[in-house]
């Protein structure tokens, strides 16, 4: 019941100074959030999100803003190891992830017309994918960061070891898979789910700190994000780049050599990118 707790009372706490006079970062929020409920029940319900049609340049710039507005905002120094807030290398891991989406969804949406080849489309992946870990791991660097940004997440006292290693690794399985995505996707559709985990996360945080969910409603929240990519999967009418049987074993292979063997990562994605365009179909 924890984990369900919403204080309705608590949201008048999300009016803060920082957005003033314009509000501008608390309405591209409320939009991007209405943009993901339109396009998630437009794929569930015709196994496409139909980012064919006009308006996904706009609804792309809108997602980006939403980070880019989101800097005016005073962020604790350090991470706070007892509750879920936004910290500043966790927000420039948002921004940095999110638009590897936006930058993938826009490269797809380009191929689609014409303007990019479709195999350059798919090369343009694998650097996408190391350059926003360079940068990640640049702004980790900079923050001086000692923890993993989301296997570090605090959990509820009550949380017993067992649980909370399970659930990293749901976490962890999920970012391969996130990233898989990038890489073999064919339409936007497989990039904008992916980000919406990864916008989850820091509102998630933001409604933490304001006191309208607790630190388990944010590990539940982010959970139910990442589990909206598994569920469509099975209804979507893209298959992506690589078929079924090989989409699975480089997903498997990355997993259990980065999870279980701690190979390095860069190495991981480098030799996926190769894969998934050679057995591209």
């Amino acid at each position: 019941m924890d984990a369900l707790t919403i204080r309705p009372s608590q949201f008048r706490r999300l009016a803060t100074r920082e957005d003033r006079p314009y509000h501008a970062h608390k309405i591209l929020g409320a939009l991007c959030l209405l943009h993901f409920a339109h396009r998630i029940f437009l794929g569930f319900a015709h196994g496409s999100m139909f980012f064919g049609e006009r308006g996904t340049l706009f609804w792309i710039a809108m997602h980006s803003m939403l980070h880019a507005t989101s800097f005016r905002f005073e962020v604790p120094n350090r991470r706070n190891k007892v509750y879920n807030v936004i910290w500043p290398e966790m927000r420039w891991h948002a921004a940095i992830f999110a638009h590897r989406s936006l930058v993938a969804m826009l490269v797809v949406w380009l191929a689609d017309r014409g303007v990019v080849p479709a195999f350059a489309s798919l090369a343009l992946r694998p650097p996408l994918v190391l350059g926003t870990m360079l940068l990640a791991d640049g702004a980790s660097a900079v923050h001086a960061a000692t923890t993993t940004t989301m296997r570090g997440n605090p959990y509820p006292p009550y949380a017993s070891p067992r649980f909370i290693a399970t659930l990293n690794i749901f976490y962890a399985i999920s970012q391969i898979l996130a990233t898989m995505n990038v890489l073999v996707a064919t339409t936007p559709d497989r990039p904008f789910l992916a980000l919406l985990a990864i916008q989850t996360a820091p509102f998630g945080m933001t409604l933490v700190k304001k006191g309208v969910i607790t630190q388990a409603g944010w590990h539940l929240w982010y959970a139910l994000a990442l589990l909206t990519n598994y569920a469509y999967a099975a209804v979507a009418i893209e298959r992506g780049a690589l078929t079924t049987a090989s989409y699975v074993a480089v997903s498997a292979g990355v997993a259990v050599l980065r999870l279980r063997y701690r190979v390095n990562k860069y190495l991981l994605w480098t030799l996926a990118g190769a894969a998934t365009l050679l057995l591209s179909r």
